[in-house]
C-alpha cells in the first residue's frame, strides 16, 4: 500500500471515528458508555468480526483482522469497515429503522450483532419485517398486560419495555417525521447510568421514606394541591405546616397527615389499580424519595417545572402529565382516576396495535 493510501485511510478513520462521537448516533447504536471502548471505531471491528459481547478474550478482534491481513488486501479490509459503517449511518438517517432498531438496541432484548447479521442479504423491506417480528417477540408474554404488576420484578421488567415501546413508537408516528426519539437523552444524559425508571404516576405509599427530612419534604410538596383544591381545608393545610416547623416530626403524626391527604388527592379506584399499567410511566429516576412517592398533581407540577428547566422527559410521559390522552369532558386536572386510566391504555393499544398479541385489558367505565 503506497503512503498516500495509507494517509487517506488514516484521515477516513479519523472522520468515521469523529462521526461515531455524536451522543445521537452512539446512544442509537449500543447501551455502552463511552468508557467501553478505548475508540468508538472499535465498535465498528467487534461488529466485524463478530466479537460476542460475553467474550473474555480481549485481544479476539485484534486476532480477527490479523488473520484476514494474511489473506485479503488492506484495501479490501479498510472497504468492508467502511461499508459497515455506512449501513449503520443509513439506519440511523431512516426513520422508520431508526425508531426500530434504536427501540431494540435500548430493550436490551436483541444486539446490534444480531439486527447486523439480520440485515445481510435482506432487501429493505425484507428487513423492516424481521425487525417487526424482533419486537413482537421482545414484548411477548404469556399473559395480558393489564394482568402485571410493579411489584413483582419480572413484570417491572416487561411493563418498562412495553412502555419504551410506547414512547418509541408514539414519536416514530408523529406526521411529517418532525421528530427522532432521543436515545442519548434517554438512555444517559450524560451521567453514566440509565436515566430513567418505572414510577407510579400517582402513588399512594411513603414506601422508602425513613426520614423526617422526607416527610417534611412530602408535606411541603402536597400543601399547593391541597390548596389548589379549594375545598376548605384550610386546618388540614395549618397541620401540615405545623408539622413541616416541628424540630422532631413523629412517623406516626406524619403517617395520619399523609393518609388525608392521599384521600384527599386520590380519585375512586386507585387503590385497586395502584401497580398496573394504568397506573405506570417511565419517569426520570431521582433521590427525591418524597417526590417519588407523591401525588398526581405534586407530580404533574413538578413535571411541569423540569420541562421549562428543559429537563428530559420521555414523550409520553409528558402526555400524561399534561392529560393529552384524557377527554376534556372528563379530565380532573388535579386528580388520576378511572377515565384517565381507560384513556391512556386505549392509547398504548392504538399505539401498539401491530405488536401487541391482544389489547391490554383495562377496567370498564362506569355506565
Amino acid at each position: 500500500m503506497t503512503r498516500e493510501k495509507q494517509e487517506e485511510i488514516s484521515l477516513q478513520w479519523d472522520t468515521i471515528e469523529k462521526e461515531l462521537h455524536n451522543d445521537s448516533l452512539w446512544y442509537f447504536l449500543t447501551n455502552s458508555i463511552k468508557t467501553a471502548y478505548q475508540t468508538r471505531i472499535d465498535l465498528i471491528l467487534d461488529l466485524i468480526s463478530e466479537k460476542q459481547a460475553d467474550s473474555k478474550e480481549k485481544y479476539y478482534t485484534f486476532f480477527y483482522f490479523d488473520a484476514r491481513k494474511k489473506e485479503e488486501d488492506m484495501n479490501e479490509i479498510w472497504r468492508s469497515i467502511q461499508h459497515t459503517f455506512l449501513i449503520l449511518k443509513d439506519w440511523y438517517e431512516n426513520h422508520e429503522l431508526y425508531h426500530k432498531i434504536g427501540y431494540l438496541i435500548a430493550s436490551g432484548k436483541v444486539t446490534l450483532q444480531t439486527i447486523y447479521n439480520l440485515s445481510k442479504d435482506k432487501k429493505k423491506s425484507e428487513f423492516t419485517v424481521a425487525l417487526d417480528a424482533l419486537i413482537r417477540e421482545s414484548i411477548a408474554i404469556k399473559s395480558n398486560y393489564g394482568d402485571l404488576s410493579y411489584e413483582n420484578s419480572d413484570d417491572y421488567d416487561r411493563i418498562s419495555r412495553l412502555l419504551l415501546l410506547f414512547n418509541v413508537e408514539s414519536v416514530r408516528q408523529i406526521d411529517g417525521h418532525s421528530q427522532r426519539f432521543p436515545f442519548d437523552r434517554f438512555k444517559y444524559q450524560g451521567t453514566g447510568k440509565v436515566a430513567w425508571s418505572l414510577e407510579h404516576i400517582h402513588a399512594q405509599n411513603s414506601e422508602g421514606m425513613r426520614k423526617q427530612e422526607q416527610w417534611k419534604k412530602w408535606l411541603e410538596l402536597h400543601i399547593p394541591s391541597v390548596q389548589a383544591l379549594n375545598v376548605g381545608e384550610e386546618a388540614l393545610i395549618a397541620e401540615m405546616q405545623a408539622a413541616i416547623d416541628k424540630d422532631g416530626l413523629e412517623r406516626q403524626e406524619f403517617e395520619r397527615l399523609e393518609e388525608r391527604v392521599i384521600d384527599l388527592l386520590s380519585a375512586e379506584g386507585n387503590t385497586e389499580y395502584l401497580h398496573s399499567i394504568a397506573n405506570l410511566a417511565l419517569l426520570n429516576t431521582s433521590d427525591n424519595a418524597a417526590l417519588n412517592n407523591s401525588t398526581f398533581d405534586v407530580k404533574r407540577n413538578e413535571i411541569v417545572e423540569m420541562d421549562k428547566r428543559g429537563q428530559y422527559i420521555p414523550f409520553c410521559t409528558k402526555m400524561v402529565f399534561l392529560k393529552y390522552y384524557t377527554p376534556s369532558a372528563k379530565n380532573q386536572l388535579h386528580f388520576w382516576g378511572q377515565a384517565d386510566r381507560i384513556a391512556y391504555v386505549g392509547y398504548i393499544n392504538e399505539v401498539l396495535k401491530e405488536y401487541l398479541a391482544e389489547p391490554i385489558s383495562v377496567e370498564k367505565e362506569d355506565e
